[in-house]
């Protein structure tokens, strides 16, 4: 897959609830809005690790940000809001934020930086030390479950199968509903 670099690392709230998710999204604003080099099509975002099946999951979501951003077909002004859309496998912003967004019960969070940069600065707003458990690890059948896929769909499939799924409901977040 090709598409726009990225970094992407495993955080942990420093505890359960703290800081809010609204002062996260400040947080991360504000380091982007430091560097307006970085252009209008970059962003930082942090997800729930539990909604992310994998690398291949994470790259396929940033690709098909940038390609629908490109062909003109973003209707959110945010391009970390484009990513979660498509890494959480729907087309309504606010079920997005419940499947993949942070919230007071996130235990672990993935950092997503786009285009690659360093995330010193991002990590340094945010005061969430490192995780290495929370990013990369294999898919698990409850990220699934968590993005919308049926419990018969992820009944008895490996890590590998599973991370196919997610990337399968990703991409299916482009077409129409009718």
């Amino acid at each position: 897959m090709e598409g726009p670099s990225f970094r992407a690392l495993g955080l942990r709230p420093p505890e359960a609830g703290c800081p809010s998710p609204r002062e996260v999204v400040t947080a991360l604003q504000r380091v982007s809005a430091e560097d307006p080099s970085r252009g209008t099509e970059a962003f930082a975002q942090l997800v729930d690790a539990e909604a992310v099946a994998g690398p291949r999951h994470l790259s396929l979501a940033v690709l098909r940000a940038d390609r629908a951003r490109r062909q003109g077909r973003v209707r959110l002004k945010d391009p970390g809001a484009a990513f979660l859309l498509y890494l959480s496998g729907t087309d309504q912003f606010s079920e997005a934020v419940r499947r993949a967004g942070i919230s007071p019960e996130t235990r672990e969070g993935v950092l997503v930086v786009v285009p690659e940069a360093d995330p010193r600065p991002w990590v340094e707003a945010l005061g969430w030390p490192l995780s290495p458990e929370a990013y990369p690890r294999p898919a698990r059948p409850e990220t699934l479950l968590r993005l919308g896929a049926r419990p018969e769909e992820v009944r008895g499939l490996s890590p590998d199968r599973l991370e196919l799924l997610a990337m399968e409901q990703t991409a299916l977040a482009d077409l129409p509903r009718g």
